[in-house]
């Protein structure tokens, strides 16, 4: 096999589309540059990995641009295709990955290490415009495919925290916004109206299905039904129902904060956390919190009953 070029397999699946498995020059090194868009960095990884010791000259450049917009550019995919053509030397090929952000990923077959750094300089220098100086690193392929692995792991782990902090950041904003007190005179409506409410807050709409038919098998009970933490608020604060069934897991705010909000509006609420494989440290949490106790699957009629019975006994009915 030819050392210049890439692994076969590869490059006909991502570039090619040829259905016979040939090689599709013409629309693979088009300009004499590939943007990559979609997945990109699924795509780079799995590009190296098809690098053997015979297919030399290679080199993956990583570059962190300061300015730089991955989002923008890709509706740009023809102007930067050119632009990186233009530091290139002709018998290049290079193959561009919009990592996210300010990151790119440059795939590039230059054998002779003063033209690999010049490109390199070039192309750095061109896309800051002025903005700073770009971080870069730079992988021989496949010697090193480790250190792209090892990038593109640690960028993925940034971005998920950077996911995390800011979805902390949205359930805090939205915490702040919701109303937990109780409407006057609600909470006394518990002794003198005909049956018991029953609230299940649960996420999952199979479960929530199955504990609402269960509990409408007992007698006399009215059951009502939230799917988040800023629905089940307002049925709460409307209703004072005599039992809460909780759920941990919630989207955006988790059933443990639902509970701390919900017994610092009212401190007689009687919830109990719904459990499958709940970790431990979670359920000792919601006992300090107030929670009467735990209901783990699967979940039965005879169970239902006997929670609801243990809420009227105790005061709530």
């Amino acid at each position: 096999m030819d050392s210049n070029q890439p692994p076969k397999q590869l490059f006909d699946h991502f570039f090619s589309g040829a259905k016979d498995g040939s090689w599709n020059r013409k629309t693979a090194v088009q300009s004499g540059c590939e943007i990559i868009v979609s997945n990109a960095a699924a795509q780079l990884e799995a590009m190296v990995e098809q690098f053997n010791p015979d297919n030399t000259g290679w080199h993956v450049l990583l570059i962190d641009i300061p300015g730089f917009n991955g989002a923008e550019w890709s509706n740009k995919a023809e102007t930067l295709q050119t632009l990186i053509g233009q530091f290139a030397p002709p018998d290049a090929r290079t193959w561009v990955y919009l990592l996210g952000g300010a990151k790119l990923g440059v795939l590039v077959h230059i054998s002779a290490k003063p033209q690999l750094v010049a490109f390199v300089q070039r192309l750095g220098a061109s896309l800051t415009q002025g903005q700073g100086s770009p971080r870069t690193r730079l992988a021989q392929i496949p010697s090193q495919k480790q250190v792209v692995k090892s990038y593109l792991a640690a960028e993925a782990m940034a971005e998920e925290n950077a996911k995390k902090q800011q979805e902390t950041l949205q359930a805090a904003q939205r915490l702040a916004s919701i109303s937990f007190a109780l409407q006057p005179g609600i909470a006394a409506q518990r002794l003198t109206r005909p049956r018991p409410v029953v609230l299940i807050v649960e996420d999952d709409p199979v479960t929530l299905q199955v504990l609402e038919h269960l509990i409408a098998q007992t007698r006399g009970v009215e059951v009502l039904s939230a799917r988040n933490a800023t629905d089940a608020a307002t049925l709460y604060r409307r209703n004072a129902p005599d039992l809460v069934f909780l759920d941990i897991g919630l989207p955006e705010i988790d059933g443990l904060t639902l509970l701390a909000k919900l017994r610092e509006a009212d401190p007689d609420a009687y919830v109990f956390i719904l459990t499958a494989n709940a970790y431990r440290s979670n359920l000792e949490q919601a006992t300090r919190l107030g929670a009467k106790g735990f209901l783990a699957k699967p979940f039965t009629p005879a169970k239902i009953s006997a929670v609801v019975t243990q809420a009227i006994k105790e005061g709530h009915k």
